[in-house]
């Protein structure tokens, strides 16, 4: 499925689809460039789930972890940092993910 936003109010009616269309445990990766919208879209997408917690980008953190009013955590990688696969090991992520 692809949506294309074209300004920033689309983003509500994207992260609404993305979380209909998808399965309860959702795993999404985000490719782009610096400043092109990933957190901006995470925010939506946390915003739809109801996250209760501030959501920002954990390009210093590697990793934040988001609580919804129904108790459900959301975790938000960022692996701009990290130089290669071993370092993404090292971190633990497979914990995260299973």
């Amino acid at each position: 499925m692809e949506w294309i936003c074209e300004k920033l109010e689309d983003l509500e009616f994207i992260s609404k689809n993305m979380l209909l269309h998808s399965s309860k445990n959702k795993k999404w990766i985000f490719l782009g460039d610096m400043g092109v919208g990933k957190t901006t879209l995470i925010k939506y997408l946390c915003k739809t789930l109801n996250v209760i917690d501030v959501v920002k980008s954990p390009t210093f953190s590697i990793v934040n972890e988001y609580i919804s009013e129904n108790n459900d955590i959301i975790y938000h990688f960022d692996f701009y940092r990290l130089k290669d696969e071993s370092e993404a090991f090292d971190l633990g992520y497979e914990s995260y993910f299973y």
